[in-house]
């Protein structure tokens, strides 16, 4: 299998993007990347981060940029968990993104993002659709403290409720604080 083969079974992964590091890993060397991105099959999108230009960009492409952009140790977070999840229609001007405490990200990116430093407990964190999230329920609690709209929070309640994303204890925990 070729290193064009590679990125691209990576990138078909996660979102049409693809961490030089994880390509690396796959056997795929940095004159290779080189190369691909020369040939323009690979766009640069930042420091060992590539979009592979055969996968196109989707809806959560954003999400998963902003994982791998801190080296795929955050999660999506706050409100930026329930619009990404679509549970309600809070709509963040920046991605959330939480990051273990001891991690510390580097400068370049964080106008895109409000980085929180936090060390989650792992059932706080979940996945969707190939993207590592925080879980409904923690994603709600998170709003609320940051001051988010209590009615999109009770839509985001209901609407995870009716997905099975929140279980009955959860929702019936949440409700008291959001009204």
């Amino acid at each position: 299998m070729g290193a064009y083969d590679v990125v691209v079974g990576l990138a078909a992964d996660a979102h049409g993007l693809v961490r030089a590091e994880d390509a690396t890993r796959e056997g795929v060397t940095a004159v290779a990347l080189h190369r691909l991105a020369q040939d323009q099959r690979l766009e640069r999108i930042a420091h060992g981060l590539y979009h592979v230009r055969a996968v196109p960009f989707d809806r959560l492409t954003p999400y998963m940029e902003a994982v791998l952009w801190a080296r795929g140790v955050g999660v999506i977070s706050h409100a930026s968990a329930l619009e990404m999840q679509e549970l309600c229609d809070i709509l963040p001007r920046r991605i959330h993104l939480t990051v273990p405490r001891a991690y510390n990200p580097r400068k370049a990116g964080h106008d895109q993002y409000h980085v929180h430093r936090l060390t989650l407990p792992p059932d706080a964190i979940t996945n969707y659709e190939g993207v590592p999230v925080v879980t409904a329920a923690t994603a709600i609690t998170q709003a609320l403290a940051d001051g988010e709209d209590r009615e999109q929070l009770r839509l985001a309640v209901r609407n995870a409720s009716q997905r099975g994303l929140l279980l009955r204890r959860e929702a019936a925990r949440l409700w008291p604080r959001l009204r």
